[in-house]
């Protein structure tokens, strides 16, 4: 299973794995937005669980990675070619924090929702939660484009940590 489903996405090209993950953030940002409307008309059906537990397995798993990758190892080499990056990557690092804040929140709820037969979805903390990671992706994804001139056996350097940080996880 490509859990990308981008066949070019790999950790030798780190960048194109951090693109391929931020549409993993918003296919998984969209089904949530789904949710609420979906519990009201099926309540928690078969289709839900599912969503829910793959929503919660990859926001608990890979995402919590994947801001690693980040702040670890390419916000460091973004603002070596591009110290012009520095506003933007102290907002997008401080953003994490209020990511995971957040999700903690809704994953808290998402668990009652499995456990609990009839509970209505918390739209609201939903879209707190999708709102927040579509304005980090905004913010976020023209600096990936901005990569052209960093040398690639740095940007392969830092794909090889990525990778050992999922091999350690």
């Amino acid at each position: 299973m490509n859990l990308f489903q981008n066949p070019s996405a790999s950790f030798d090209e780190p960048v194109s794995m951090l693109l391929a993950c931020h549409g993993k953030v918003q296919r998984f940002c969209a089904q949530l937005d789904a949710l609420p409307a979906h519990i009201a008309a099926h309540g928690m059906d078969e289709g839900a669980c599912q969503a829910v537990a793959q929503i919660r397995r990859y926001f608990n798993q890979a995402a919590p990675l994947h801001h690693a990758d980040e702040e670890c190892d390419f916000f460091p080499l973004l603002l070596r070619y591009h110290p012009e990056a520095a506003a933007d990557v102290a907002a997008l690092t401080a953003e994490h924090e209020t990511l995971h804040a957040t999700w903690a929140a809704l994953d808290g709820h998402l668990a009652d929702l499995l456990s609990q037969a009839g509970q209505a979805a918390d739209a609201a903390l939903i879209a707190r939660f999708t709102a927040l990671y579509a304005r980090h992706i905004a913010v976020e994804e023209p600096w990936f484009g901005r990569t052209y001139d960093i040398p690639a056996t740095e940007l392969q350097a830092i794909g090889r940590v990525m990778a050992a940080r999922r091999q350690a996880a």
